[in-house]
C-alpha cells in the first residue's frame, strides 16, 4: 500500500472523530422523551425501506418483535436499518460520556439506567454497552460477570462480537481468572468454551484451550468459529511470517464482519513484526473506524499504529493518533504508555 494511501486514511478517520461520525452496524438511535419505538427495515423492492412504529416487545438472538396496529411483527437483524427507542436519561448520558471517553463514570450511569430500566430486551442492550466500559478500563472480571448475565438471558446473543477475550490480556490477569475459566471451558455453551479456553491460553492449561479452541474453529457456528480461529493466532503470534501473515489475510476476509475486530489485532500487529507497516496500520486503524463500539480494541489499535509510525519516523501521522488515543480514549491503560514525540526529538 502507498505511504499516501495510509495518509489518506489517517486523514479520514481524524475527520470522522473530527465530525463525530463513527461507523457502525445497527447502531440504536438514541431519542429522548415519550416517543414510539420505531424500526426501519429493508423492503421488498430494491432501495426502499419501510418503517413501524409501536412498542419493541422483545429483541434477543437473531430476531425483533415489534407490535404496531394491533399485531406483532418480527424481523430478522440483518433486515434491520435502524431502530428507534426510548432510553432512561441515564443511559443517553453514558453514551455521551463514552464518547468523551470517560468509561468509568458512563459504567456508574449505565448501572443507573439499568436499574430503572424494565424492558428485558433492553435489559439485555445496557448491560452489553456495560460491558464495553469495562473492557476498556480492564476490569476483565466484571466485564465476564456481566456477559454471563448477558448469555444467561440471551442465548444467541447478537453482541457475541463484544464477548470478553484477551486480544490484549496479560499473563497475570489470565492466571487471576484461570479458576474460573477452566470451568466454562467445559460448559455446553459454544461461547461460554470460547472465552474459557481464551484467557487460559497464556497459562498452564494452554495445550488444553489449544485443544478446545480448534473444535471451536472447526464448529458450525461462524461467529464461534472466527473468534477462535484468531484467538489461536495469538498462540504463534510472536514467530509470523509473511506466509502465516498472508494466510491469516485470507481468512480474516472471509470471517463475518462484526467480528473481525479482534482478528484485526491480531493481523495488523504481525504485519508490523514482518516490516509492512503500512498494510499494518491500515489494518488497524479499521477498527477505530469500523469498531467502536469495542474501546478497548480501539485504543489497542491507535497505539499499536502509532508505535510502527513513530519507529517509522513519520512523527505527523503517528502524534495525530496519540492525540486522539489521549483524547478519546483517556481512561485505558494504553493512553497512558505513548507519548507525542516531535521529528526533533526521533531523529
Amino acid at each position: 500500500m502507498r505511504n499516501s494511501s495510509l495518509i489518506l486514511l489517517v486523514t479520514l478517520f481524524i475527520a470522522l472523530v473530527d465530525t463525530g461520525q463513527r461507523l457502525s452496524a445497527q447502531e440504536e438511535q438514541l431519542q429522548d422523551g415519550p416517543l414510539p419505538d420505531m424500526v426501519t427495515v429493508v423492503g421488498r423492492e430494491p432501495g426502499r425501506t419501510v418503517r413501524y412504529r409501536g412498542e419493541i416487545t422483545d429483541w434477543r438472538g437473531s430476531r425483533i418483535t415489534i407490535f404496531t396496529n394491533g399485531r406483532s411483527r418480527t424481523f430478522d437483524n440483518n433486515e434491520l436499518i435502524s431502530v428507534r427507542t426510548t432510553w432512561p436519561a441515564a443511559y443517553n448520558e453514558a453514551e455521551t460520556l463514552i464518547a468523551a471517553g470517560q468509561f468509568n463514570t458512563a459504567s456508574q450511569k449505565l448501572q443507573e439506567a439499568l436499574d430503572s430500566e424494565s424492558r428485558r430486551w433492553a435489559q439485555v442492550a445496557i448491560r452489553a454497552k456495560m460491558v464495553q466500559t469495562l473492557m476498556a478500563t480492564e476490569n476483565h472480571s466484571e466485564a465476564l460477570t456481566l456477559f454471563g448475565s448477558i448469555l444467561a438471558e440471551d442465548p444467541d446473543t447478537r453482541f457475541i462480537h463484544l464477548a470478553p477475550l484477551p486480544w490484549t490480556g496479560s499473563a497475570s490477569v489470565a492466571q487471576g481468572l484461570a479458576s474460573n475459566a477452566e470451568k466454562w471451558i467445559d460448559t455446553a455453551q459454544p461461547v461460554v468454551q470460547l472465552i474459557g479456553a481464551s484467557w487460559l491460553l497464556s497459562g498452564p492449561k494452554r495445550q488444553l484451550a489449544e485443544q478446545r479452541l480448534e473444535q471451536l474453529a472447526n464448529s458450525g457456528d461462524d461467529k464461534v468459529a472466527a473468534l477462535a480461529t484468531a484467538q489461536l493466532w495469538r498462540t504463534v503470534l510472536p514467530t509470523a511470517n509473511e506466509q502465516r501473515v498472508e494466510r491469516w489475510s485470507q481468512q480474516l476476509s472471509q470471517m463475518p464482519e462484526d467480528v473481525r475486530a479482534g482478528a484485526y489485532l491480531i493481523l495488523g500487529t504481525a504485519r508490523g513484526q514482518v516490516n509492512q507497516v503500512d498494510d499494518a496500520v491500515v489494518d488497524l486503524m479499521r477498527i477505530p473506524i469500523l469498531f467502536p463500539d469495542q474501546p478497548d480494541l480501539c485504543a489497542a489499535a491507535l497505539y499499536k499504529s502509532a508505535e510502527l509510525l513513530q519507529n517509522a519516523g513519520r512523527h505527523d501521522e503517528a502524534n495525530a493518533l496519540i492525540r486522539e488515543l489521549k483524547g478519546s480514549y483517556a481512561e485505558t491503560s494504553r493512553a497512558g504508555q505513548i507519548e507525542i514525540v516531535s521529528a526533533q526529538d526521533g531523529n
